[in-house]
Order: C-alpha cells, then structure tokens, then sequence
C-alpha cells in the first residue's frame, strides 16, 4: 500500500527517534555530558545496525510506524525526455508514420538508443530497427544505426 503517513505515524516516528537523542536528554536534563556522550555513541551505533540490517534502511521509527521514506525529486532533465530541439528550419520528417507510435514506444526506442551508445552495443539497435520498419512497413535505404 503506498499513502501518506498518517499524523500518529508521523508521531511514533518522532517519538522513537528520542533513543538517537541520548545525548541531547541525559545532557539537558540531568546534566551529565560524560553519559550523554555514551548515550550518544551508543544511540548511533544502535542506529546504524538497524539501518543496515533492514531491507529498505528504516530507522527504528520507521519499522515501529510501517513507513519509508522515499525520496520524490527526480533527477531527470529535459535531455532524458523524448523531446528534442531541432534547429534547422528547413526540417523535413522522413518518415511521418512514426505518428502511429505512442510516447511510451518513443520513449523505449529512446531508452534503447542511449544504452547501446553507453555501451557500444549496436546489436539491441539493430533489432529495434528492424523492429519498426516491420510495424510501420518502412522500406528505408539507409543504416539501422541512422534509421
């Protein structure tokens, strides 16, 4: 199930989060550094064991609410999408039944071509070459690479 937390979730997570502040409590309230110290260490080891053993690195909080956190920003730019700038203005489409592809299809065979770029592998190219000219019934008198 994938929601947001809910206001207890986001409490119990809060809450839990005290045994990592050993340092801060036992300083603050009983006034002894030395033990903060301890508290401290032992409250980041505590931490970090946790955080590693779990499959998707939950804190304690976490695995108390039934929450993960994810990280929503993306890091794609205008480069990753199917979009392009053409500069020429005399820009002529070669083959306009490219029209009959979807954007997904058009963003695979984008996919596509930059992994066989990235890895010198034009083999994958060529059979999605192939692959379009069969759909669309392209007879196009050029490389699979250029096509």
């Amino acid at each position: 199930m994938v929601a947001e937390a809910t206001l207890g979730q986001y409490l119990l997570r809060w809450f839990l989060r005290f045994y990592e502040w050993g340092f801060i409590i036992l300083t603050l309230f009983f006034g002894d550094i030395g033990k903060g110290m301890v508290a401290l260490v032992l409250g980041g080891i505590a931490s970090v064991i946790i955080i590693a053993a779990t499959n998707k690195s939950q804190r304690l909080g976490d695995l108390a609410a039934g929450t993960v956190v994810v990280n929503t920003k993306s890091k794609l730019t205008i480069n990753d999408t199917v979009f392009m700038n053409v500069n020429a203005t005399n820009y002529m489409v070669k083959f306009p039944t490219v029209m009959r592809l979807s954007d997904r299809d058009i963003n695979t065979i984008k996919n596509v071509l930059t992994q066989s770029k990235k890895r010198d592998n034009y083999i994958m190219c060529s059979k999605v070459a192939l692959k379009i000219k069969e759909v669309l019934k392209i007879e196009a008198g050029m490389d699979d690479i250029d096509f």
